[in-house]
């Protein structure tokens, strides 16, 4: 792995885990997934905070 990558796993594990421990128990963090907001608007961010599904 480039040092490059090893960084930028580290700079998104950190606040992965912050996230995690402090978004309420509604709430899920997720790693690179698209988000579709529109026909053709899919942001591919590092980390996001969605709804848990209800199940």
């Amino acid at each position: 792995m480039s040092p490059q990558r090893n960084f930028h796993t580290l700079a998104m594990y950190l606040p992965e885990q912050g996230l995690r421990q402090h978004v309420p128990e509604a709430l899920r963090v997720r790693r690179g997934m698209a988000v579709v907001l529109g026909k053709r608007n899919v942001p591919e961010p590092d980390l996001v905070v969605v709804r848990r599904p209800t199940v």
